[in-house]
Protein backbone atom coordinates (compact mmCIF):
# COMPACT_ATOMS: atom_id res chain seq x y z
CA UNK A 1 0.00 0.00 0.00
CA UNK A 2 1.26 3.45 -0.88
CA UNK A 3 1.91 6.04 1.81
CA UNK A 4 0.69 8.79 -0.52
CA UNK A 5 -2.61 10.51 0.35
CA UNK A 6 -5.70 8.98 -1.23
CA UNK A 7 -6.33 11.96 -3.49
CA UNK A 8 -2.90 11.49 -5.11
CA UNK A 9 -2.83 7.71 -5.23
CA UNK A 10 -6.31 7.07 -6.61
CA UNK A 11 -8.56 8.80 -9.10
CA UNK A 12 -11.86 9.55 -7.41
CA UNK A 13 -14.68 11.48 -8.97
CA UNK A 14 -17.58 13.24 -7.30
CA UNK A 15 -20.63 15.05 -8.57
CA UNK A 16 -21.90 18.33 -7.23
CA UNK A 17 -24.81 20.05 -8.91
CA UNK A 18 -24.39 17.74 -11.91
CA UNK A 19 -20.74 18.67 -12.44
CA UNK A 20 -18.11 15.96 -12.32
CA UNK A 21 -14.74 16.55 -10.76
CA UNK A 22 -12.07 15.24 -8.49
CA UNK A 23 -12.44 15.18 -4.72
CA UNK A 24 -10.09 18.18 -4.51
CA UNK A 25 -12.15 20.18 -7.05
CA UNK A 26 -15.39 19.35 -5.25
CA UNK A 27 -13.84 20.30 -1.91
CA UNK A 28 -12.73 23.63 -3.36
CA UNK A 29 -16.28 24.30 -4.59
CA UNK A 30 -17.71 23.58 -1.15
CA UNK A 31 -15.08 25.73 0.57
CA UNK A 32 -16.01 28.55 -1.79
CA UNK A 33 -19.52 28.56 -0.33
CA UNK A 34 -18.53 31.21 2.22
CA UNK A 35 -22.03 32.65 2.25
CA UNK A 36 -23.50 29.30 3.32
CA UNK A 37 -25.57 28.91 6.46
CA UNK A 38 -26.17 25.88 8.62
CA UNK A 39 -29.71 24.65 9.33
CA UNK A 40 -31.10 21.91 11.53
CA UNK A 41 -33.94 19.53 10.70
CA UNK A 42 -35.89 17.21 12.98
CA UNK A 43 -37.07 13.99 11.30
CA UNK A 44 -38.95 10.94 12.51
CA UNK A 45 -36.56 8.03 13.06
CA UNK A 46 -38.00 6.05 10.13
CA UNK A 47 -37.56 8.97 7.73
CA UNK A 48 -33.94 9.48 8.85
CA UNK A 49 -33.11 5.81 8.34
CA UNK A 50 -34.68 5.85 4.88
CA UNK A 51 -32.79 9.07 4.05
CA UNK A 52 -29.51 7.46 5.14
CA UNK A 53 -30.22 4.42 2.98
CA UNK A 54 -31.09 6.60 -0.02
CA UNK A 55 -27.92 8.68 0.44
CA UNK A 56 -25.87 5.50 0.56
CA UNK A 57 -27.46 4.33 -2.70
CA UNK A 58 -26.83 7.75 -4.31
CA UNK A 59 -23.28 7.85 -2.86
CA UNK A 60 -23.88 11.30 -1.36
CA UNK A 61 -23.62 12.75 2.11
CA UNK A 62 -26.89 13.62 3.81
CA UNK A 63 -25.95 17.29 3.69
CA UNK A 64 -25.21 17.23 -0.05
CA UNK A 65 -28.31 15.18 -0.85
CA UNK A 66 -30.62 17.50 1.09
CA UNK A 67 -28.94 20.56 -0.46
CA UNK A 68 -29.65 19.16 -3.94
CA UNK A 69 -33.29 18.43 -3.05
CA UNK A 70 -33.74 21.98 -1.76
CA UNK A 71 -32.05 23.47 -4.81
CA UNK A 72 -34.30 21.42 -7.13
CA UNK A 73 -37.40 22.68 -5.27
CA UNK A 74 -36.17 26.28 -5.56
CA UNK A 75 -35.46 25.84 -9.29
CA UNK A 76 -38.96 24.37 -9.88
CA UNK A 77 -40.58 27.22 -7.92
CA UNK A 78 -38.68 29.79 -10.01
CA UNK A 79 -39.54 28.02 -13.27
CA UNK A 80 -43.23 27.96 -12.40
CA UNK A 81 -43.26 31.61 -11.33
CA UNK A 82 -44.05 30.71 -7.74
CA UNK A 83 -40.73 32.19 -6.59
CA UNK A 84 -39.22 35.26 -8.19
CA UNK A 85 -35.58 34.90 -9.23
CA UNK A 86 -33.22 37.05 -7.21
CA UNK A 87 -29.81 38.37 -8.16
CA UNK A 88 -26.95 36.84 -6.21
Amino acid sequence: MSDRPLEKSAIAHCKLDGRGGTIRETSNILQGMSDSERISVVLPTKAKKELEKLCEIEKRSISNFVYLLIQEAIDRAKASGKLKSTDE
